[in-house]
Parts: structure tokens; C-alpha cells; sequence
């Protein structure tokens, strides 16, 4: 065997080899980068993820946004159309460390209390959260919906209640501060309210003792419930996955078991290894649901790619949209995009998106001033690898359900009537965004490098003893081709030789 075969030969075989150990180390690191990951994203004692989810990094703000009503006396007085005006953002940091935090089951399961307490950032706002408003009265909202019925107790105490609130002054429509409405406020008229519905009906007609829509189970210093959840250990697709919520595995708020389940994690991290193709869900006890958010398109958190999932329009669709829904209705179905949250909100509140973005024409039209659009919509940024939600926004519009009740609200027609809509964000750090890169994606990066520049270097060799091949047997064809011709040449030269002689 001449030398440049045995070249050739040896550089095929080498390329074959290294070809094969990239292709091999592909399978090989991406399994001990899977296996790494998995463990360290488990929420166990000590882990910098257990340390991370007890106590976020990234700081959460709450944006409100408040619709100041422009032509209050028309309404009430003509039944005109409302228009309202937005205002916003008055921003609060949110502190939301988890307590009361106990491991169960072998350390699979755990469960924590999560208050929110609420601090003010006058230089993220539009002014000062003192400043004042037109808008709903909710202590007579709230009246008006549980003074409902036409026995003669109900009309003596409902006419016995409506002189007390003309003695204390109270309007359908009022001026309030921003964080009064949000957080609440003390008002006298409840006590008079209450000694009237205890000597008529033998209960407190109004139990809470402030107004305000974050008052109680979601104002300052107060939790949203006892919540338990998978710790990945076990299974790591349960990671963060809500088990329990207040000593239950379901809900009991809405007709049917499906709308009933509680669904998914609390929307800060879900198992690592997200693909597009997932249908992450959601439990989010602000809105008594389960909801699904899917893949809308891939961008970058601080140079760091993630994965935007945000809800599709089905999510909140109605029945005859969504027959999945039907067991939202309560009893009485509203159109695509409203959410009527009485049922475990205790309040005469429903729910959409802000400016009722992606709800029912009707809605958007019976309100002067809505502009919904796509800026509207809730997203998460997931990073894939971890599976951690590296910028969130959730949106929700609270609004009033409004019947036609002439002693309450005039001549107003009925309306879900915008109050205040919030967009509850998080974004990562620059530190956090550093360490992510330094220990999720270099390492990935490297591997990637060594894996594929293996696969190079070998199909690089095997190109290279290809080529060799193709010139050693292009050279022998035209060796072979000149060894064939040169007896015809020598016979032409004797002929003419030949020729000459004669």
C-alpha cells in the first residue's frame, strides 16, 4: 500500500471517529446538563433556587391605573353614556416574603403564607397616591347588591338604609384618594348600616370593617391564602406546581369540576426544559382560576434568550366561544372577557383584561374613553433552560357590575363600569442576569462549542481524505489515459517515416 493511501485511510478512520465522539458527547452533555439542572433547580434546604424562591431577587411593582369619571351628573341624572379619563401609573414595591414555610410528604411537598405589603414609589408615579378621583361608591355598590329581594323585611331595611345613607351625604359617585380606594378606608355609615340589618335580619349586612378594593385578603401585610406545592423532588415536571390551596386540591366557586381545578404554579417558575410547544398553566387566586398561557414568540431578558408565553383569547372567552367556560357563568353567562368574580370575592366586581382588551364590543363601546390594545396583554418571559420567569406582567381591570336600581344609582343603565386596572411586573437584574449567563449559559455554550467543533474537525478530516481520494484517482485515470495513447503516436511518427523512405 503506497504511502498517500495509507494516509487517506487514516484520516477517514480519524475523522469517522472524532465525527462519532461529537455526535456522542451531544447525547452524552446534554444529559449531564439536564441532570445538573434538574438538581438544582429543586426547592430543598440550601439550595440557592429554595433561597431564590423564599425570598425573589427581582423586585415586584404594582402599577394602578384609576378611571376618573368625567360626567358623573349625566349619568345619574339622564342615564348618559360614562366617560372617564385614565390616570397612572401610582406605583407601590411590593414585599411578598413567604412565611409560616413547613416541608411535607419527604420533603415533596411544601407550603408557605405569602403576605403583600405594599410601599409607595412617588418617583415611578404620576403623583402622589393622595391625589383624588370621581368614581364608584363601593359601600353603595355593595348595598345595592345585598339589599336585593321583595320581602317586607328586605323593603322596610333597604328604605331604613337608604335614609342613613342620605343623612351621612353618601353619592354613588364620589371623590376619593388613590390609596383610600385601593387599600381602604373607615367609613361611619357602616356601623349605623349594620345595628339596622342586625335589628332587622340578625347579621352585619357589612361585614368588612374598611372599603376598598385591596382591603382585607389582598391589602397591606395580609396573605392571599395557605398554598402547597411540589418541590420537584421526585418529579421535577411538578416543580412549583400548586398541590393545595387553603387545605384544598380544588375550588368550590364555580358548576363544574374542570372549571374547578386548580391548575399549574403560581406563575414565578415552572419545570426546567420548557419548550414551545408547552401549555404552561397558571393558579392565580386574584382571579378564583386556573388559566393556560402558550408560546407567542422567542426575545431577550439582559442578552439572555427566553421564551414569551402569553394567554390566547379562548382563555377568557365565553361559553358559546369556549363551551369550557360554561362553568364560569354565575349563574348568568356575560360575554367574551369578563369574569363576574362575585362568587369568591364576596363584592359585586368582574374582572377583564384592561380596557377590556380582547372582551366583547359591547363592553368597549359602552364606556367612553376604553382603548383597548395588544399593550394590554399579560406575558411571562420564561428562561427555557431553568424554567425561572425572568420578566412578568400581569394585567387585570377591576370593574363594577352595575344593575339598574333607580335608589342607587339613578337612572344609570346596567354596565360593568371600569374602576382601576393594575399590572403587577417583575423584571430580572443585572446580578441575576450575570449569574444565570455564568452558570446556565456558558457552560452550555462551551459544551456546545466542544460538541460541534468536534463534529467539524471530523467532517473537516473526512472532506480532507475525500479529496485526496478524488485527486489520487483523477491523477491514475489520466496516468492510465497518456499509457493508452502513446503506441498510436509511435505508430503515426513510423508511418511518416515510412512515406519518406518511398
Amino acid at each position: 500500500m503506497s504511502r498517500n493511501c495509507c494516509v487517506i485511510l487514516i484520516l477517514s478512520v480519524l475523522g469517522c471517529l472524532i465525527v462519532a465522539l461529537g455526535i456522542g458527547l451531544i447525547w452524552e452533555f446534554a444529559h449531564i446538563i439536564q441532570e445538573k439542572i434538574n438538581s438544582a433547580v429543586l426547592l430543598k434546604n440550601g439550595s440557592e433556587s429554595y433561597d431564590n424562591w423564599l425570598e425573589p431577587p427581582a423586585d415586584v411593582y404594582m402599577e394602578f391605573y384609576v378611571f376618573n369619571v368625567l360626567n358623573d351628573g349625566e349619568i345619574l341624572k339622564d342615564g348618559a353614556k360614562p366617560c372617564v379619563e385614565q390616570r397612572g401609573p401610582y406605583t407601590y414595591r411590593e414585599i411578598r416574603p413567604k412565611i409560616d414555610v413547613n416541608f411535607h410528604e419527604n420533603n415533596t411537598l411544601i407550603s408557605y403564607r405569602q403576605p403583600k405589603t405594599y410601599i409607595f414609589e412617588p418617583d415611578m408615579s404620576v403623583g402622589n397616591d393622595s391625589d383624588k378621583f370621581m368614581t364608584v361608591n363601593l359601600l353603595m355598590l355593595a348595598i345595592g347588591d345585598r339589599l336585593k329581594g321583595n320581602t317586607w323585611t328586605m323593603k322596610l331595611l333597604r328604605a331604613a338604609v337608604m335614609v342613613v345613607l342620605d343623612s351621612y351625604e353618601e353619592k354613588f359617585f364620589d371623590n376619593y384618594t388613590v390609596h383610600d380606594y385601593i387599600f381602604g378606608y373607615e367609613d361611619p355609615v357602616i356601623a349605623e348600616i349594620n345595628k339596622l340589618s342586625e335589628e332587622y335580619l340578625k347579621i352585619k349586612l357589612i361585614k368588612e370593617d374598611m372599603i376598598g378594593l385591596f382591603a382585607g385578603a389582598a391589602g397591606n401585610g395580609t396573605d392571599d391564602g395557605l398554598y402547597k406545592v411540589h418541590t420537584g423532588i421526585g418529579k421535577v415536571q411538578d416543580l412549583n406546581v400548586v398541590q393545595q390551596w387553603n387545605g384544598s386540591s380544588v375550588l368550590s366557586y364555580w358548576s363544574t369540576p374542570q372549571c374547578n381545578m386548580i391548575n399549574g404554579t403560581d406563575g414565578s417558575m415552572w419545570h426546567p426544559f420548557v419548550e414551545k410547544t408547552d401549555r404552561l398553566y397558571i393558579f392565580s387566586s386574584d382571579i378564583c382560576r386556573s388559566i393556560y398561557v402558550e408560546y407567542e414568540d422567542t426575545r431577550e431578558a439582559l442578552e439572555i434568550p427566553v421564551l414569551r408565553f402569553t394567554a390566547p383569547p379562548e382563555v377568557f372567552a365565553n361559553k358559546t366561544v369556549n363551551p369550557d367556560n360554561a362553568g364560569f357563568c354565575n349563574p348568568d353567562c356575560f360575554g367574551s372577557g369578563i369574569l363576574d368574580v362575585k362568587v369568591c370575592k364576596g363584592a359585586p366586581v368582574v374582572i377583564s383584561q384592561p380596557h377590556f382588551y380582547e372582551a366583547a364590543q359591547e363592553y368597549i363601546d359602552a364606556i367612553d374613553g376604553m382603548k383597548p390594545s395588544q399593550q394590554y396583554m399579560t406575558y411571562i418571559d420564561i428562561e427555557p433552560h431553568t424554567g425561572v420567569a425572568l420578566n412578568v406582567s400581569k394585567k387585570l381591570q377591576l370593574n363594577a357590575h352595575i344593575i339598574e336600581d333607580s335608589s342607587i344609582s339613578g337612572k344609570m343603565v346596567e354596565t360593568i363600569f371600569p374602576l382601576v386596572w393594575l399590572n403587577e411586573n417583575a423584571a430580572v437584574d443585572a446580578v441575576s442576569a450575570a449569574k444565570i449567563k455564568h452558570e446556565v449559559m456558558l457552560p452550555v455554550l462551551i459544551l456546545a462549542c466542544v460538541q460541534w467543533g468536534l463534529v467539524a474537525l471530523g467532517s473537516l478530516l473526512l472532506c480532507l481524505s475525500l479529496a485526496m481520494l478524488l485527486t489520487r484517482v483523477i491523477c491514475r485515470d489520466k496516468h492510465e489515459v497518456d499509457s493508452d495513447s502513446q503506441p498510436i503516436i509511435t505508430q503515426v511518427q513510423d508511418n511518416d517515416t515510412m512515406r519518406g523512405d518511398i
